[in-house]
């Protein structure tokens, strides 16, 4: 039901080119209700990141197999070309631990304490990092200007776009700088599997 809805909203914004964030297990049960809903093939471009492999697929029942498999045909896997988390997950570690109320609001909330662990962490973590900061740096730059925005209007929204594209930093990724004219990422080494 979470994906027919998800899949409805696709469809009513008209792109046909999308990145598709998941885990096999996931990437295989959304791509299966993508082509259910006449969303694979032909016309339509889901770019994936590590769980674009025969996994998505082979360990799948074989009713849903050969459609999730179909899905994939013509698919392009993009990996950001990244050492070990740079040291993201000990910058974190290091910030909780300078924040004993983070682990307070956990206990309180969770009965529990955070964990964190390296084996938990994939290589692509720094990169949602840093698209997290990004979005927060264009957001802080909309509110400076439009202090009261709430991004529900397209002139708000268009505004973002625009802040985003400035963004500069040096990101847990390397650093963080976007083409004006197309909006890609520069400079940033992918490799394609």
């Amino acid at each position: 039901e979470q994906l027919d809805s998800i899949l409805e909203s696709i469809e009513k914004t008209g792109n046909r080119i999308n990145i598709l964030f998941a885990d096999p297990l996931q990437a295989s049960a959304f791509l299966y209700s993508a082509s259910q809903h006449g969303m694979t093939g032909l016309g339509w471009v889901y770019l994936g990141t590590d769980w674009n492999t025969i996994l998505t697929y082979a360990g799948l029942p074989i009713e849903y197999r050969d459609t999730v498999q179909k899905a994939m045909d013509g698919m392009v896997g993009i990996s950001p070309f990244l050492e070990k988390n740079a040291g993201l997950l000990d910058k974190i570690t290091a910030y909780v631990d300078r924040h004993p109320e983070i682990q307070e609001s956990a206990e309180a909330l969770c009965g529990e304490r955070i964990v964190f662990k390296r084996e938990l962490f994939p290589e692509y973590i720094i990169v949602v990092y840093d698209s997290i900061i990004t979005a927060a740096k264009g957001i802080q730059s909309v509110l400076e200007v439009m202090p009261n925005a709430t991004f529900a209007e397209a002139e708000e929204r268009q505004l973002l776009y625009s802040k985003i594209l400035k963004v500069k930093f040096e990101g847990e990724s390397g650093y963080v700088e976007f083409d004006p004219n197309v909006g890609d990422r520069l400079p940033i080494k992918m490799e394609v599997v």
